[in-house]
Parts: C-alpha cells; sequence; structure tokens
C-alpha cells in the first residue's frame, strides 16, 4: 500500500493548493482545485475569508498568486486567482463510496503539506452522531455523508480544522468528498471509538456528488464548471467599467 500511496499523492498534489490569510501568522488552511479556464478557480473554507485581510494561495510546487473571493456561502468558499496552467482541477467519483483506503492532502504549514493515508470507516453517518459532532454545515443530509479516519487534528487561530472543505482522495485519485466537520463518536459506535483509541480524528464528510449539487445551486446552472465562468465574466465587467 505504501507504493500507491506515493504514486496517488504524486498524481493529486497538483489539484490542491495552501490558502493563507496574508500577514496573519495562523490562519491558513487547505483547498482544491475544482476549475481551469480564465481564472484557476479554488475552493476552500469560508472561515478563511475576511474582508479586512488579502487572501494568497500556494500550489504545489510552491508557486504563490493573490487570490480574491468569487462566491461564499456558509461553509464554502470560492476564490479565483489568475490561471496556472501547471496545477490541475480534481476529478469526482461518481458511484456508490464502498471504498475503504482513502487519503487526504492537509496543511503542515503554510508553505507545506502533510500527505495523510486513512480510511472510510463509515459510508453514512446517522442524525445521532452528526448531532453530537455539533457540525453547523449547510451540507446536512445524512444519507449523502460518510465518515474518513486519518491521524490529523491541527486547527487554526480560529479553532476550525485546516482540512475543513478539503477533498478526500480515493486509491484511483478521484474526490469521493469533502470534509465538512469533525466528528465525535458515540458510545455504541464501537468501531469509531476503536480508531479514536488509536488516536485517528473522525471527520464528516460529505459526497463529491453531493458537493457538485451544491455547485450547481450555488452558480444556478446544471453545468456548474459553465456557470462558474458566466461567475467570472460578470466579476471582470465589474471591475473593467
Amino acid at each position: 500500500m505504501e507504493v500507491k500511496y506515493r504514486s496517488l499523492f504524486r498524481d493529486v498534489s497538483p489539484c490542491v493548493v495552501l490558502v493563507e490569510q496574508v500577514g496573519r501568522i495562523d490562519y491558513f488552511c487547505i483547498g482544491s482545485v475544482i476549475s481551469q479556464g480564465e481564472k484557476t478557480v479554488i475552493l476552500t473554507q469560508s472561515k478563511i475569508c475576511n474582508k479586512s485581510v488579502s487572501l494568497s494561495v500556494r500550489f504545489f510546487d510552491g508557486r504563490k498568486q493573490e487570490a480574491a473571493v468569487l462566491l461564499e456561502k456558509e461553509n464554502l468558499c470560492v476564490l479565483i486567482t489568475n490561471l496556472y496552467p501547471k496545477c490541475k482541477k480534481v476529478e469526482f467519483f461518481e458511484g456508490i463510496i464502498d471504498h475503504v483506503y482513502a487519503a487526504a492532502i492537509a496543511p503542515a504549514s503554510k508553505s507545506s503539506v502533510y500527505n495523510i493515508p486513512g480510511f472510510i470507516i463509515q459510508k453514512s453517518v446517522d442524525m445521532g452522531s452528526q448531532a453530537e459532532a455539533g457540525s453547523s454545515s449547510s451540507c446536512s443530509s445524512t444519507k449523502h455523508q460518510f465518515t474518513f479516519s486519518c491521524l490529523y487534528g491541527d486547527k487554526g487561530a480560529n479553532k476550525v480544522s485546516r482540512l475543513i472543505c478539503g477533498p478526500v482522495f480515493n486509491m484511483d485519485g478521484k474526490v469521493v468528498g469533502i470534509v465538512i466537520d469533525d466528528m465525535q463518536y458515540e458510545a455504541k459506535h464501537e468501531k469509531l471509538k476503536g480508531y479514536a483509541e488509536m488516536g485517528y480524528e473522525l471527520k464528516m464528510c460529505v459526497s463529491g456528488g453531493h458537493l457538485q449539487s451544491i455547485l450547481r445551486s450555488l452558480f444556478k446552472d446544471n453545468d456548474w464548471q459553465a456557470g462558474i465562468q458566466k461567475a467570472i465574466t460578470k466579476v471582470t465587467e465589474v471591475y473593467s467599467m
């Protein structure tokens, strides 16, 4: 599995970026490239947004660029930055999530990442677990959720996990979903308890299929990629007036 994971991380690293608030020491998190067109478009967590500070993104090869908010909705934030052809957009998995092995890329610092192997240990999360986790996510339909376990629990100065809205990859390099919250186990869930006792962090995730439905709604277009490009055009026209 070690060789497979190394190959996986090599393949998906160009899809992942570090997002930071410029000039602030401990405000950074993960993001992923979801569209490449006139601009490079990045999905990240809304908690990183702050109108009083600038944002930047750092790509897999160390290149750093300014970024701006295209759309922000509850826990999600879509950023745009100048087109960077060396990165690549994520590919979403379509189908039933019945994987065991999975992986994430998480911030180690403002300029480096951890490659994190993990496991998908529940295909869905019952309402009791969601309530105990205290999720405030808008992605609330549990039939679209699953649990990802990994050895990563870092949080920023805002007390929010740096992995929120980060992609979870299957072993084929496709995104099965994104992390939407940290999660606690209930005593009746012995399997989850076992992972927690071994030091694994439990992450509530929403499927890639459902995320795409959210993006269709946010950009008011069944082809959400086209919707993003229309939104970029509108923003560009406003700034050029």
